[in-house]
């Protein structure tokens, strides 16, 4: 009984804890090298402390890749931070042009809560011509990690993909579901 009771208990600790898929879609230019950039406009909306966090988890990255942050740089960066519950799809469209964007994610066996899924993205343009140099995104879902939690990783994974291949990829980690 007692051997069942640890078994049982072990699983519901993986349920909740285990391998977090981050889900990186990226494009534009292949090498960004050393760039100056400015903020875009904040709206209230942005002025939370999600976004906050975000901007200087970015701010810090950018700046060890030699990517700085200056008030009247001729490249603007544009972040987008949301939250979504997991069950629901997103699809861009309608009819036969739709195009689905996020399919629905089914619970884990033993899944004591509903993820959500939280989305971190970056658009680095060119201010003179509106060109887009990069755009990255990074998406991970979660049952019991908040945004705040998620957000060191999601952008790492942004950060570190912009001296790879453009495209999708999937990169796996261990950390708090």
């Amino acid at each position: 009984m007692r051997k069942l009771l640890v078994l049982f208990l072990l699983l519901g600790i993986q349920a909740c804890s285990g391998s977090i898929e981050t889900r990186i879609s990226s494009a534009g230019a292949e090498k960004l090298g050393s760039l100056e950039y400015q903020l875009a406009e904040q709206g209230a909306d942005q002025q939370n402390a999600d976004h906050l966090l975000t901007q200087r988890l970015l701010t810090e990255a950018l700046k060890e890749r030699g990517i700085q942050h200056t008030a009247s740089a001729p490249i603007i960066l544009q972040v987008t931070l949301s939250k979504r519950p997991a069950n629901l799809g997103l699809t861009i469209g309608e009819g036969e042009g739709a195009k689905t964007i996020a399919t629905p994610k089914k619970n884990k066996p033993l899944q004591s809560c509903k993820d959500e899924e939280y989305r971190l993205g970056i658009r680095f343009f060119k201010i003179s011509d509106g060109s887009l140099l990069y755009s990255g995104d990074a998406s991970e879902y979660h049952c019991k990690a908040s945004l705040s939690e998620a957000l060191p990783a999601m952008v790492s994974a942004i950060i570190n993909d912009m001296d790879s291949p453009r495209g999708d990829k999937i990169r796996l980690r261990r950390g708090k579901d």
